[in-house]
């Protein structure tokens, strides 16, 4: 029986593996960007900028700004795509100059052109109104979209797996239970432990007598 469940459970997840495996692929494409002081600072002033930037605090607001969802009206014309198929994301890294700006569609193509036609948009922005700083690319978003979706070698051995496990499992309940309903029918009658033993004594009341006292016979009593 265990084996049985085992082997639908098995064959359950790989036909559940197939059809996920088929399912709309979604893409990620990245952008690093570095705040820099920007060209107006004066030269002496620039290590308490770089102190600032590296606090976090222009870097944190130059990120909320890039990803603004407003931005996705022009990045989705400039991907050919509808807006609702796009995610913008965007955080600093900490104590660093860093930001990282990330951008999911359903091509690789639509990303990398969305996240493209976003920090030519946003670029400038974020950085002025964090303060006197300017914005530049470290990694271009053009290449860098990778697959977010699993394998499908990932879904069949994770669902088959997954599948084969709950199968055994629930084989093992089932005979388990079958099991003890097969003992508990199996087992003779006990007896009421409130109905009073007959000890030879008056009906209803107990002996006081040891259990293994030899009563004499009835002939003997008698005389």
């Amino acid at each position: 029986m265990v084996l049985t469940f085992g082997l639908v459970g098995l064959a359950a997840g790989l036909i559940a593996a197939y059809l996920y495996s088929g399912t709309q692929e979604r893409v990620k494409a990245q952008a690093t960007l570095s705040m820099l002081p920007g060209p107006e600072v004066p030269e002496l002033n620039l290590p308490d900028y770089w102190d600032v930037i590296n606090q976090g605090q222009p870097t944190r607001s130059a990120g909320i700004v890039l990803a603004d969802s407003h931005w996705l009206n022009s990045a989705a014309t400039a991907a050919g795509v509808p807006r609702s198929e796009l995610e913008l994301v965007a955080g600093a890294i900490p104590e660093t100059s860093l930001i990282i700006v990330t951008m999911k569609a359903d091509s690789s193509e639509a990303a990398e052109r969305a996240l493209d036609s976003v920090l030519k948009q946003a670029s400038g922005v974020a950085a002025s109104a964090a303060g006197p700083y300017i914005l530049e690319t470290v990694a271009s978003p053009i290449g860098s979209a990778r697959s977010i979706m699993p394998t499908e070698a990932q879904w069949i051995a994770g669902l088959g797996i997954g599948g084969l496990l709950v199968g055994v499992g629930l084989g093992l309940l089932i005979s388990r239970c079958a099991q003890q309903r097969s003992f508990v029918s199996g087992r003779p009658a006990m007896p009421d432990e409130n109905e009073p033993t007959d000890t030879g004594g008056r009906r209803g009341e107990k002996s006081i007598l040891p259990p293994d006292f030899d009563r004499p016979p009835m002939e003997a009593r008698r005389r």
